[in-house]
């Protein structure tokens, strides 16, 4: 019996191992097991014209572009052809690499000799996809830039690893998107003068590329900005100079320039300004013709500031004239003699504003403003803190509401920061800050502090739309909007409380040309009944005379006692015995 299991088992296996091995396809016969003798058919082809760019990679860029420009041409490029080997060579977008180098990209275009130690070509976006540069579009992460311009930028600024053998771009990358928004030389222009260059301010790369671009230039039709003496390059290294070393690195650079034939100076350079030099000019005017300055030092003034106010930012002779012609005869020889030179002493000594000295204006004489307010810490006597403004710390515990701080206030361990937009209230306690914004066109002139029988309650503000009553928290911080006292009246400039007796607090306050007047509010810091009492004629008419603004003001006993008022102006100072403001004694 058990025999009789034991060959039924060994039948069964058998029956199984055959069906198992039924599953797997016939074997064909070889001919030798020594590898050196095989005889199999070939790999399969990868690279079907031989030029060394995969079959698969030209098959992403095989279909035609077509395009209408904006100015009604046609652009007709043609994808790449993995059956026509000499497409590794041509530039077909004219964005100064050819398709070998496109697609080496970011190894050089040796990268596909055998042997090169690489990874594979393109890089990963934040997607984790893998993006090559397209040849038949010139700038193809889209940021203004073309392709062959920003590679030849990263080569100057040393973004190749010549160990490594790849470049590495932290500023023009041909696939990153980001970079031709961005300032790298910080040669933008504070237009509205608030303290920070918003984005809608500075002078991007891309629009250092383009400066002086005719409209509609368009660099597949057009060709990259720039202007080549084909076919050797020049021997200058320095911006804005081709030199015939780069031209060996990217072979196509020189024949993709819009221009190739003899340039303005008989050299081969690019045609804007320089994205990694705020002061680009290069050339001069030698009372002839314009020529050529080397090294290139540029002349004083930012590109951008130059580009605001319709400069040319690479010529150098714009510093010294004149161009609003808004000098001053200072002599009366009936000529306005010029600015010699482009330093402090030099301007000081001609009689024209020239550009130069414009922008030393601009510049508040080369001391640059920074944003935030200064002070010195509490408790120490050599240290000093910078306080950020919020709209460029937004995250900061402690930021100022804005950069021009006209007027502060400090009480125990509160801090009052009126700036020209609102006022930032900092509890140095906690180390916190709130603000208090204004309407946007009103603009704050002076904060002046009210105590009520000795105690800090509330501030009266001045401002271009007149006064206002701000009474505090119990914590210190500034009472609800809604709350407050506005007093209409014109533009205000400065204020004071007056030294009166009795419960009620008399507020002063003047601007331009004699305007002005006395407001009064009781102990709550509520206006009375009577709120405003009219401005003495004789102070109302003083001012207007002399056409003065009101830049200070104080209220106290005079000569044997006598209440006076002392009112700085951009005029002088002028002194009135009055004991309220609404009467008159002019004293000075």
């Amino acid at each position: 019996m058990r025999r009789s299991q034991s060959t039924l088992l060994i039948t069964l296996a058998v029956v199984a191992g055959l069906l198992f091995m039924s599953q797997f396809p016939a074997l064909s016969p070889v001919a030798s097991n020594n590898p050196n003798e095989a005889t199999g058919e070939s790999p399969p082809v990868t690279d079907s014209d031989g030029d060394l760019i995969p079959d698969v990679h030209e098959n992403l860029f095989e279909d035609w572009v077509n395009q209408t420009t904006a100015d009604g041409r046609m652009i007709v490029i043609p994808g790449l052809d993995r059956d026509d080997a000499r497409d590794a060579k041509y530039d077909l977008d004219r964005d100064g690499l050819n398709a070998t180098e496109e697609y080496c990209w970011p190894y050089p275009a040796n990268c596909t000799l055998p042997g090169f130690p690489r990874g594979l070509t393109g890089l990963l976006d934040e997607n984790g996809e893998r993006n090559y540069l397209d040849p038949r579009v010139s700038d193809t992460d889209g940021d203004g830039l073309p392709d062959g311009f920003e590679a030849w930028m990263c080569l100057q600024s040393g973004g190749y690893n010549a160990v490594d053998m790849v470049f590495r771009c932290p500023r023009f990358d041909p696939l990153n998107a980001s970079e031709g928004a961005e300032d790298p030389d910080e040669d933008g222009f504070d237009v509205d003068r608030n303290g920070i260059i918003d984005n809608n301010e500075m002078y991007t790369s891309a629009e250092e590329y383009r400066h002086g671009m005719p409209p509609f230039h368009v660099d597949e039709l057009d060709g990259l900005w720039c202007v080549a003496s084909l076919p050797d390059g020049g021997p200058f290294d320095d911006w804005p100079y081709i030199s015939t070393t780069a031209n060996m690195t990217f072979a196509n650079l020189l024949a993709a320039c819009t221009t190739n034939s003899t340039g303005t100076f008989d050299e081969d350079l690019w045609l804007g300004t320089n994205p990694l030099n705020s002061d680009s000019d290069h050339r001069a005017w030698n009372g002839v013709s314009l020529g050529r300055t080397f090294p290139s030092f540029g002349d004083g003034l930012p590109d951008g500031w130059e580009v605001h106010f319709g400069l040319d930012p690479l010529n150098r002779s714009n510093a010294l004239i004149d161009v609003d012609q808004d000098g001053w005869d200072q002599d009366r020889d009936g000529y306005v003699t010029g600015d010699p030179v482009t330093t402090e002493t030099g301007v000081s000594l001609g009689e024209a504003l020239s550009s130069y000295e414009e922008y030393l204006v601009h510049d508040d004489m080369g001391n640059v403003v920074r944003s935030g307010l200064k002070h010195v810490a509490f408790g120490a006597d050599d240290t000093w803190v910078e306080v950020p403004v919020r709209m460029a710390s937004p995250t900061a515990n402690v930021a100022t509401l804005h950069h021009d701080v006209r007027d502060l206030h400090v009480h125990d361990q509160d801090v009052y920061v009126m700036t020209r937009h609102g006022i930032t209230h900092w509890d140095v306690a906690e180390d916190t800050s709130t603000d208090v914004w204004w309407p946007h066109a009103t603009r704050l002139t002076d904060m002046v502090p009210l105590n009520v029988d000795g105690s800090f309650e509330g501030f009266a503000v001045t401002s271009t739309s007149g006064l206002q009553i701000i009474p505090l928290l119990d914590d210190g911080m500034l009472a609800p909007m809604e709350t407050w006292s506005h007093l209409e009246a014109p533009s205000l400039e400065r204020a004071v409380v007056l030294n009166l007796d009795g419960s009620s607090l008399h507020i002063l306050a003047l601007g331009a040309n004699g305007q002005g007047g006395v407001w009064t509010v009781g102990a709550d810091l509520q206006p009375t009944g009577d709120v405003i009492g009219d401005l003495s004629a004789g102070i109302s008419d003083a001012l207007d005379e002399t056409n003065a603004t009101v830049t200070a003001l104080a209220h106290a006993p005079g000569v044997d006692g006598i209440p006076t008022l002392f009112v700085g102006t951009d005029r002088g100072l002028v002194v009135f015995e009055t004991a309220s403001a609404r009467d008159l004694s002019l004293n000075g």
